[in-house]
């Protein structure tokens, strides 16, 4: 019997001084390539989204506990790194569990403009939303 798989989703903030911090999310099953390109291509031309607005657990926290709070570096966007399969049973222990794989290629589908507005960046922009 084949293992279970799970796909890990790999991401970054990065502040305007390239200041980052990388983190994940294991989705329950496997993306297909025709998956993983409704996602790559419902990013910005630089593989940029708001994870606020996918569902996706932002970064900015894990940053600022790095660079002594925010900052006006502070961006609205994060970035794909890559997916990663695995097994499930081998998750690493301190896995953040998202979801349904699909679910989240529905929440990358759904989008039409990128809402910088939900970052709580945006304010400092005086952003209200834009189009990819």
């Amino acid at each position: 019997m084949e293992p279970e798989i799970s796909t890990e989703f790999h991401y970054l903030y990065r502040d305007a001084g390239n200041f980052k911090v990388f983190g994940s999310v294991i989705l329950k099953g496997r993306l297909d390539e025709k998956a993983r390109a409704t996602i790559i291509n419902s990013m910005d031309e630089d593989g940029r989204f708001v994870a606020e607005q996918v569902g996706i657990p932002p970064l900015y926290e894990p940053l600022h506990q790095l660079t002594n709070g925010p900052s006006k570096a502070d961006v609205c966007t994060h970035e794909f790194c890559h997916f990663e399969e695995l097994p499930t049973a081998s998750q690493p222990m301190n896995a953040v569990l998202w979801g349904e794989s699909d679910h989240l290629v529905a929440a990358f589908e759904r989008v039409r403009v990128w809402a910088m507005k939900l970052s709580p960046n945006a304010e400092q922009f005086g952003i209200v939303a834009t189009t990819r």
